[in-house]
């Protein structure tokens, strides 16, 4: 959201991490943490994204653990939509 504030700069989100898991076509699940001063913005986060085919279409389901104190789950999640509806429009332009 253009009004909110970055974790790492005033409008940037940096972060480091690992995959944890890989399945191709299923599963992915990432563990990260973000580069930051801001204790509340601080602590490992884990992202366990599912795919699964129904009619010919991808349905993804996104589970997210560990959201460090200073992240609103419900920020957390309109991001997540922003991200994947740009991610739809980028894919149904192909």
């Amino acid at each position: 959201m253009p009004s909110q504030m970055g974790k790492t700069t005033p409008h940037t989100d940096t972060y480091h991490g690992y995959f944890k898991e890989l399945v191709p076509n299923k599963r992915v699940v990432e563990v990260i943490e973000f580069e930051t001063n801001d204790p509340a913005m601080r602590g490992e986060m884990t992202t366990t994204v599912e795919l699964l085919e129904i009619d010919g279409a991808t349905h993804l389901t996104a589970l997210h653990e560990g959201l460090p104190p200073g992240v609103s789950p419900v920020d957390n999640e309109t991001g997540w939509r922003m991200s994947l509806g740009k991610l739809a429009k980028l894919v149904e332009a192909n």
